[in-house]
């Protein structure tokens, strides 16, 4: 959720004339915990020191504040308030590894496809269009309370959820690149395309008629341990926004889905999410799908917990679910 005073950033350079804005009390904290440990980490006037995930130490002390506050709103943003930051330079997080990106795309393993396909079999999904399903919703730690809650999807690219927190109602709304989410107090935001293309818990993604495209890639990593149990690791690589500056070839972005190599049920996804403002800074987000019940002939996942960088950030449970629900493309819009 992201609820501010409306103050707006005029640094230019820094934020390309985007609105900054100061958040409100209930996000006061987890932006005084950010700016606390940047200042302790990179004391103005230290060496400068190349790392991921902090600013140089040569910034002016108003450039590291509006730093802290775009912590601040990517958190806010996504509704994980007091979530601990962790640098992208380690390769796993929490034993998830950080998807890799190859910058190349066009790859197919075949054993990756043929472990799509077995989940397709076995969660009956062939003319996958789309759910809606009502639940409830809690976030964390931070609040046990349960709220209520809709999630929807469609074609694989759109995505939205209207839950209610202790503020009020928050919507988070998707189509493909385009992302916003709206606060209690009514107002939007906008998200890094990259974050948006990640849609809500995206499960469906392996669900579409054209999943994967020829023009993406499906990389088979082999069997990983997590947790105690052995899961079927594949990265989906797909053309993103821009193009790289050195080489104009185009950007990418990746998501790693984790099955059961006996059921072949999809069992976790994550993506590394850009934090605006903060260049190298990624949050890891790990979702972990399970109580899969038929509905209809398909399978599918009731039970949603989301992860930031190894804390719980919120647990979505449905007790219905309908597919196929008949949804305008505005209905993914503000």
């Amino acid at each position: 959720m992201r609820a501010c005073f409306g103050v707006f950033c005029a640094d230019r350079d820094l934020f390309a004339r985007s609105p900054i804005v100061v958040p409100s009390s209930d996000l006061f904290n987890s932006w005084r915990l950010i700016h606390s440990s940047l200042a302790a980490a990179r004391p103005l006037g230290a060496a400068s020191v190349d790392h991921p995930g902090y600013p140089s130490a040569r910034m002016s002390r108003s450039k590291r504040f509006f730093i802290c506050i775009a912590f601040t709103i990517a958190l806010a943003a996504t509704g994980y308030p007091q979530i601990a930051t962790t640098s992208n330079s380690s390769t796993t997080i929490g034993g998830i590894a950080i998807p890799v990106k190859t910058g190349k795309l066009r790859r197919i393993d075949a054993s990756a496809l043929d472990e799509v396909h077995a989940h397709i079999a076995a969660v009956g999904a062939t003319t996958w269009g789309g759910m809606q399903g009502t639940g409830t919703i809690t976030y964390g730690s931070q609040d046990a309370t349960a709220y209520d809650a809709i999630l929807s999807n469609a074609g694989g690219n759109k995505f939205r959820l209207d839950a209610q927190t202790k503020q009020g109602t928050l919507s988070i709304r998707i189509r493909q690149f385009a992302g916003k989410i709206q606060d209690s107090n009514m107002r939007i935001s906008t998200l890094d395309p990259d974050t948006a293309s990640t849609g809500i818990f995206p499960f469906e993604i392996l669900r579409t008629k054209a999943f994967p495209s020829p023009a993406t890639s499906l990389i088979d990593n082999g069997l990983v341990n997590i947790e105690g149990i052995q899961l079927h690791r594949i990265t989906y690589e797909y053309g993103s926004i821009g193009k790289n500056s050195l080489t104009h070839a185009r950007n990418t972005a990746a998501i790693d889905f984790y099955f059961s190599p006996t059921s072949h049920l999809l069992v976790k996804s994550s993506a590394s999410v850009l934090i605006d403002g903060t260049p190298r800074s990624h949050f890891l987000v790990v979702d972990t799908y399970s109580d899969y019940r038929e509905v209809g002939s398909s399978m599918v996942p009731f039970r949603y917990t989301e992860i930031i960088d190894g804390q719980l950030s919120r647990t979505l449970q449905l007790t219905n679910v309908q597919l196929d629900p008949t949804l305008d493309s505005s209905y993914f819009d503000f």
